[in-house]
């Protein structure tokens, strides 16, 4: 994120950091765009379903494995915890009035090359899961079982993901 300028012109984004608010400007980053360690980011979703939303996210490492998943979405800190969703309907996470904004990027791993990120509609919320106020750490069994449960076709989107520069 950088602080706005008086020639930038689309949407900005006012955080509330020490004794005043600061503009910071989003820009939109490509499904195959390149983020750094630091970036901060939000992701907008349209679910082409009405229902409960759920967002995995695992490191992918330079070797093709990959990391532990993290269910990032829902959290207390993100929507209030709030997960349901509307067909046609665009939410983004982290909310603008969420505290941060956005999701910050950080590099675990030297060899850390990319995020696999997995978004997931079911038609009623997962009763095993608690919303606590971070995100939560699940089995690397817990990402498959749910795909077979709810999955159906899938493919690789273009997310409308904003980075703030």
């Amino acid at each position: 994120m950088r602080p706005t300028r008086p020639a930038d012109t689309g949407e900005r984004i006012i955080a509330h950091e020490g004794p005043e608010s600061i503009e910071w400007l989003p820009e939109r980053v490509s499904s195959n765009g390149k983020l750094s360690e630091g970036d901060r980011i939000r992701m907008s979703i349209e679910a082409a379903r009405t229902g409960y939303l759920y967002v995995v996210d695992q490191e992918q490492y330079a070797d093709g494995s990959k990391g532990e998943p993290y269910l990032i979405f829902p959290t207390a800190r993100n929507r209030g915890g709030e997960n349901s969703v509307k067909a046609g309907r665009v939410i983004e996470i982290p909310a603008q009035d969420d505290s941060p904004p956005y999701f910050t990027l950080k590099q675990i791993r030297v060899d850390h090359v990319g995020e696999s990120v997995v978004v997931l509609v079911t038609p009623t919320p997962i009763q095993t899961l608690t919303i606590t106020d971070k995100a939560q750490r699940l089995s690397a069994e817990t990402p498959a079982l749910w795909e077979k449960s709810w999955g159906g076709q899938t493919g690789r989107l273009s997310p409308n993901l904003r980075k703030f520069v």
